[in-house]
């Protein structure tokens, strides 16, 4: 089922240099089109959810508008991927004008307006923790203790694994221990990758947390899943053990053996 749609906020920052290719004045008129363009997709959405309804045997379907339905029954939240102070309110007002539920990743800034997010109940799913400051001024640490200033703020949060694709999702244990050792309580960092985020897409009461009627699915680690030294010993999901081989795994074993029998391993 689904859980969200999700939108790439316009850059609302204006290029002052003298390398902008547009004048200062353009620049305003591309964003304000931009957010034009988004409110014109929501209100066509909601035209074509209402004439369905007044005719659906003569309606023709339009998948991309269907796919707003849940959004606007609030049973699915959008999710704004901003980062700056003015993405983040931008977005909080166009979801509160559309009546949506929203969820910000990324959020950088986040940490900065926590009465906006907390007043309307916004939860904020953090990109990426191994990253540099985004401005010279900011100090080293800065995306490291994102994690830290939400939990002490009281708003709601995950880390995510750092983008990229699939293929980073093996580090994120290791965004969360980071933000563990920039002051976020270990026990809140094994939080910010299990139960947060799945209250926050929804599904909390099937995942996140070993209670009973939950869905099985978990990993068994033969230390700290935190620490880098760990390894996965087993995984389940919904209660099927999940075979851990792989070309990576048989390579290992296969060259292993060969050392033992030269002597170089034990």
């Amino acid at each position: 089922a689904p859980i969200g749609l999700y939108i790439n906020w316009p850059n609302l920052s204006i290029n002052r240099s003298a390398f902008s290719r547009q004048s200062e004045e353009e620049q305003k008129k591309t964003i304000d089109n931009n957010i034009k363009e988004l409110t014109n997709a929501f209100e066509d959405a909601r035209a074509y959810l209402k004439a369905k309804k007044a005719d659906s045997e003569k309606h023709q379907t339009d998948l991309r508008w269907e796919a707003f339905a849940p959004l606007f029954e609030k049973k699915i939240a959008l999710f704004v991927y901003a980062n700056s102070i003015a993405q983040i309110q931008s977005a909080v007002q166009f979801a509160k004008d559309q009546q949506v539920n929203l969820v910000i990743y990324g959020g950088r800034d986040a940490w900065k307006v926590p009465e906006l997010l907390k007043t309307n109940n916004i939860a904020v799913i953090v990109e990426v923790i191994h990253d540099l400051p985004t401005r010279r001024w900011e100090e080293y640490d800065n995306p490291f203790t994102v994690p830290l200033k939400l939990y002490l703020a009281g708003i709601k949060y995950a880390i995510a694994g750092g983008g990229g694709g699939t293929m980073n999702e093996r580090n994120l244990a290791y965004q969360a221990a980071t933000a563990s050792a920039y002051g976020l309580p270990k026990e809140e960092a094994l939080r910010a990758i299990t139960i947060n985020p799945a209250a926050i897409l929804g599904i909390d009461s099937m995942v996140g947390s070993l209670d009973v009627g939950k869905d099985a699915t978990l990993i068994v680690t033969n230390g700290d899943p935190l620490e880098i030294m760990s390894n996965v010993e087993m995984e389940f999901i919904q209660g099927k053990k999940i075979d851990l081989r792989s070309r990576h795994t048989e390579l290992y074993k296969k060259y292993q053996e060969k050392y033992k029998q030269l002597g170089i391993v034990k």
